[in-house]
């Protein structure tokens, strides 16, 4: 199991005028999930750190943010929350992704409202199921 849906969140534009935000703490995975999501026709951005993620989303509008979990030092849930403190960002969706996804994890996130959870290795595919979700809804 990569890919766990669990709702949708509204005012989502066509692929093109998506702008998504990835946040991971290895360099590799920010350069391949810019690839993919590149060849999907979405505007990608990326940082580093939960605390750039803040930075980033200060200054510039996402609809997506790919959120890596097991980030230091402030991890994804901690980012998450603070994501979720700030009104302006109520209907930016979230995808967890991990390479580990327990029970543990995937409640700890719900409390956040992540609307997708993604597990590692993932394809092309997947995030495009996720787009076409938020697209559509």
């Amino acid at each position: 199991m990569r890919l766990i849906m669990l709702e949708k969140k509204e005012n989502i534009p066509t692929n093109d005028d998506i702008k998504v935000l990835i946040v991971d703490d290895v360099n590799i995975n920010l350069i391949l999930g810019k690839r993919l999501l590149s060849k999907l026709g979405v505007k990608v951005d990326t940082a580093d750190s939960g605390v750039q993620c803040l930075e980033k989303m200060r200054q510039d509008d996402y609809h997506l943010i790919l959120l890596d979990i097991q980030m230091e030092p402030m991890t994804g849930p901690e980012t998450m929350a603070e994501i979720r403190k700030n009104t302006h960002w109520d209907q930016v969706s979230i995808v967890a992704v991990s390479s580990s996804l327990t029970e543990e994890i995937i409640n700890q996130c719900r409390a956040f409202s992540v609307t997708h959870f993604l597990k590692r290795p993932f394809l092309k595919s997947d995030l495009n199921t996720i787009l076409t979700s938020l697209v559509s809804s």
